[in-house]
């Protein structure tokens, strides 16, 4: 028999042979593809409501402009309803804007991240806050939360008064020269300096082409990264390659990382005398507390409020500047509030040649005085949420959520997006009207804990909410006190463009906010 076999066998020449395996190893892919692609597609098409699926390859991509997510979004759940589903490549995402379902998945159950989600951020933040996994969240949240208390927001405050120095020496400069200033742009330059003076303490120059520590411009860096990060976020289907898919990426996220390493060795290498000349504590003090720390998890930290920490910031105070400029009533009633408080002066002198003198209220007066300055930024955030598309959770059980009563299998991804959620007239009545009158005491009289997901809800929610709106309200405050601006271009020529984050974006001109800038008779 054996013979047999190999007689048989000797019929075939090795041109046989791989023919055979080409269409072996051809027909394992189709079937691969299959499944993979078109089954789940065909099994789900009518479990859910959704749009249809222009391509069983991408799935909805090819539906989706650049930078548009989150109004394809709303455009559909205005024809779907409060849940449905979309397709990425290969993956159902679920769209989840109904607000119990919304509680039950980020509060009542507390979903993980999507590994889509976390994936996409590895390189830039490894394992810190935002993208930590559900087990490690809470330990590291606790040793963090205990030094985020009001003495670090006294601390920020200080800071602010330094950097706020610094950016009205340029919107003086806008001011005397009548010429465009591109306000997002340097607002967001300016809280990037806040943030990582925040970080690093005050010992460390940011607003210099280069920091006193290193031949490195680290402000340039971080804004490389966000960039870099959004870019690698857009392919999905190269990750499998690491860090060959985002060279550039890699190589930023490296250079920042051997930054953060030189400053934390030399915390950790500080005299008791040096620690005392520096005074306050800042995010390096915090995170060096938490037991167990290496530089690794310090340098994700850091990354991680470095990367929610700035252009959140400046893109709300950018969106509201342009709110503001097309809202006359809504100024003058925040301009009368913001001239009625008696502000302290500061003076800073930033070099020989330049002290800079101006008025900027004080914590107390952000924290208690200053309530309609807060329903504007609030009202900002509301609008125009910059993390307009919100994140990814993983279901981990079949369940049914209790406000649509959909039926989810586990293992799904769902999304939450605040840009949707805040337009939902059922819950914000004419939600295209800028009105911060929709956060006082009576207007808000009724409204779900849930309805603003500008910083997220449940046990994940931004632990730097705090941090970000006492940020805001101080610069409005104290911009507004000194200046008023004007739209340099028609209203219409700004659109909103969403990457990592939502900013402003001038058609006629290479700028993201142009602005005219006017000093008040009393400034």
């Amino acid at each position: 028999m054996e013979n047999l076999f190999f007689l048989n066998m000797q019929k075939y020449s090795l041109v046989d042979f791989l023919l055979f395996f080409t269409s072996l190893i051809f027909f394992l892919c189709a079937v691969s593809f299959i499944l993979i692609f078109i089954e789940p597609k065909l099994r789900f098409k009518h479990s859910i409501p959704g749009p249809p699926i222009p391509s069983y390859i991408l799935g909805h991509l090819p539906s989706i402009e650049p930078g548009c997510f989150h109004k394809y979004l709303l455009q559909n759940r205005n024809q779907y309803g409060k849940v449905f589903q979309i397709w990425m490549i290969h993956r159902r995402t679920l769209i989840v804007t109904d607000l119990t379902d919304v509680r039950f998945i980020t509060t009542t159950k507390n979903y993980p991240k999507s590994t889509t989600f976390t994936s996409s951020l590895y390189p830039l933040l490894r394992t810190g806050l935002l993208t930590v996994s559900n087990d490690l969240h809470p330990a590291q949240r606790r040793a963090i939360a205990t030094r985020f208390n009001k003495e670090f927001l006294i601390h920020l405050h200080s800071h602010l008064e330094f950097e706020l120095a610094r950016f009205i020496v340029k919107l003086d400069k806008a001011a005397e020269t009548k010429q465009m200033f591109d306000f997002d742009k340097e607002v967001t330059a300016f809280t990037l300096n806040v943030i990582c003076r925040v970080a690093f303490g005050s010992s460390v120059d940011f607003q210099g082409s280069e920091s006193a520590s290193k031949n490195v411009n680290f402000p340039a860096l971080v804004d490389a990264a966000l960039r870099l990060s959004a870019d690698y976020m857009r392919k999905p289907h190269l990750r499998w390659l690491g860090k060959y898919a985002a060279p550039k990426l890699y190589s930023v996220v490296s250079e920042i990382q051997s930054f953060c390493n030189e400053m934390i060795d030399a915390r950790r290498n500080e005299t008791p005398e040096q620690r005392r000349q520096r005074k306050d504590d800042d995010l390096l003090d915090i995170f060096l507390s938490v037991p167990g720390n290496t530089n690794e998890y310090i340098g994700a930290e850091v990354a991680t409020f470095l990367f929610a920490g700035h252009d959140t910031t400046s893109h709300t105070l950018a969106w509201l500047v342009y709110e503001l400029c097309l809202n006359s009533i809504v100024t003058e009633k925040l301009s009368a509030e913001i001239q009625s408080i008696q502000m302290h002066s500061v003076s800073h002198r930033l070099n020989e040649n330049l002290t800079v003198e101006f008025e900027m209220p004080n914590f107390d007066q952000v924290q208690k005085e200053l309530l309609f300055s807060e329903m504007c930024w609030k009202e900002s955030l509301r609008k125009r949420p910059v993390v307009a598309n919100g994140t990814y959770r993983t279901v981990t059980e079949d369940v049914t959520f209790p406000g649509s009563q959909v039926f989810v299998e586990k293992g799904t991804d769902v999304l939450l997006p605040p840009y949707v959620m805040h337009h939902d007239e059922d819950v914000w009545r004419n939600s295209e009207v800028f009105d911060p009158e929709r956060f006082t005491k009576e207007n808000s009289v009724g409204r779900s804990a849930f309805a603003l997901q500008t910083f997220s809800s449940g046990a994940r929610n931004c632990i730097g909410q705090l941090f970000a709106t006492h940020e805001g309200v101080t610069t409005i405050a104290t911009v507004f006190k000194r200046y008023r601006f004007e739209l340099a271009t028609d209203p219409n020529d700004i659109v909103d463009y969403h990457s990592l984050t939502t900013r402003p974006r001038a058609k006629s001109v290479r700028m993201y906010l142009p602005v005219y800038v006017s000093k008040l008779q009393n400034n």
